[in-house]
């Protein structure tokens, strides 16, 4: 009898995550999850705000994010290189207003047409390598006003662009590599930002409009 002498067992990899409670996500350790190669699923609680910094980066099985339509802010790399991620609900459902630095950077399977109207800022490469996304059609109520540099960068198959007159800044690079870009729509006022400027010789093909700007500017 081996009594008291106890080998360890195997550490127990959980396929799914879920909370008990918004507290007991809220305390989750600041290494969050990241680099789990087991967790295919996530069920973030109602009531959260924020997937923190890094939460889930380099979780390279998460297939499916469940997130409330309470989250306003992604931080930096909190789902960056989850390859297979895919968002459950739409993500154009979330009260979204800032998605962080390479946020989603090479979530090759990660979907959506258009994001929130309530989202103001895009973080540098927060998008970039996102080679499912083939349309990017912001609404005209969207309160857009920055996408940083790289945002976009080598999202290969996006074919149609459409930014809100709300934008005021495109950073360097933001849709570079995005080699069948065929049509993109922007209004006038941002035609000398940087990634705009460049989409000529960055995106060859693609048709680009400057719309007129309304004389009577949104509030």
């Amino acid at each position: 009898v081996l009594g008291e002498y106890c080998f360890p067992g195997e550490p127990v990899h959980k396929e799914r995550i879920i909370f008990q409670n918004l507290s007991e996500y809220e305390n989750v350790d600041f290494q969050g999850f990241r680099g789990d190669i087991y967790v295919k699923e996530a069920v973030i609680p109602e009531g959260a705000s924020i997937i923190p910094k890094s939460q889930f980066f380099g979780c390279r099985s998460l297939e499916k994010v469940y997130l409330p339509e309470s989250v306003s802010v992604i931080e930096d790399y909190a789902f960056a290189d989850c390859h297979v991620l895919k968002v459950w609900e739409s993500i154009e459902k979330l009260s979204l207003k800032s998605v962080g630095i390479s946020a989603f950077e090479n979530c090759y399977a990660l979907e959506f047409i258009s994001l929130p109207d309530s989202l103001t800022v895009i973080e540098g490469a927060a998008f970039a390598e996102c080679v499912s996304v083939n349309k990017l059609i912001f609404s005209d109520t969207s309160l857009l006003k920055k996408i940083g540099d790289h945002a976009f960068r080598g999202c290969k198959n996006l074919k149609e662009v459409y930014l809100p007159d709300s934008v005021e800044y495109v950073g360097v690079s933001a849709f570079r590599d995005c080699v069948f870009l065929e049509q993109i729509s922007v209004s006038e006022k941002i035609k000398n930002q940087p990634g705009i400027a460049e989409l000529e010789k960055n995106c060859p093909n693609a048709r680009i409009r400057f719309r007129e700007v309304n004389s009577v500017e949104k509030e």
